[in-house]
């Protein structure tokens, strides 16, 4: 089961890349996306539903002019699987420059993901997992 979360996973971010929609195929109807562990976002702290997560990818993406993201690992936890991901790119209101690497915890019954978790230190998502760097 591990090792197809992972895949499903992989997928996602696939998905994510050629289309910048977290594809609703793979999310529970009553999904949660949890931004409560992300420090530095001003936002809501929790998106429920497809169409919260529709609500939070369009807030993420407003303010970047350049946007990419790398999937740079993913750990498998069981029934939870832990994205480590690299962000970079520049904000529309100032041009900065930004890059950061940032934690995403995917948890799932049954091959759906049913919350997503992110952390804005990768660390700290590993270790929500139960696991180390």
């Amino acid at each position: 089961m591990s090792d197809n979360n992972l895949e499903i996973i992989r997928r996602v971010y696939e998905h994510f890349d050629a289309t910048q929609i977290v594809d609703p195929g793979r999310l529970a109807p009553d999904v949660v996306w949890d931004m409560s562990n992300f420090e530095s976002w001003p936002e809501r702290r929790l998106y429920k539903g497809h169409e919260g997560v529709k609500e939070f990818v369009n807030a993420w993406l407003e303010p970047w002019d350049t946007y990419e993201h790398h999937l740079e690992d993913l750990h498998d936890a069981g029934d939870e699987v832990v994205a480590i991901v690299r962000v970079s790119g520049s904000t529309s209101m100032s041009g900065a420059s930004v890059e950061m690497r940032v934690g995403h915890v995917w948890a799932l019954t049954r091959g759906t993901v049913v919350r997503v978790t992110l952390y804005s230190d990768p660390s700290k998502a590993l270790s929500a997992a139960g696991l180390s760097e």
